[in-house]
């Protein structure tokens, strides 16, 4: 089945570095935040976000693209 992904301009900077930020649109359904690598792990799970954006901590991540599911569609951010 075929990802649908969100505007990229709602996961920001994107390629990312330490941190991106993700600011989720009005209505969508809160659920907890998984990043996964290229090969479909989880690498990293954050919480529920409890308010329109929140931030995501990416330090000690290897560079590469990942694909963060959870609250709404999936969205892509490149790590560099």
């Amino acid at each position: 089945m075929p990802h649908r992904f969100l505007n990229p301009r709602n996961l920001f900077p994107n390629p990312a570095h330490h941190a991106a930020t993700l600011r989720l649109p009005a209505g969508t359904a809160p659920a907890p935040l998984t990043l996964t690598d290229a090969l479909g792990r989880a690498v990293r799970r954050y919480p529920v976000p409890v308010g329109p954006e929140t931030a995501l901590d990416l330090r000690g991540l290897p560079a590469g693209l990942y694909l963060l599911r959870g609250a709404g569609p999936a969205r892509r951010l490149a790590v560099e």
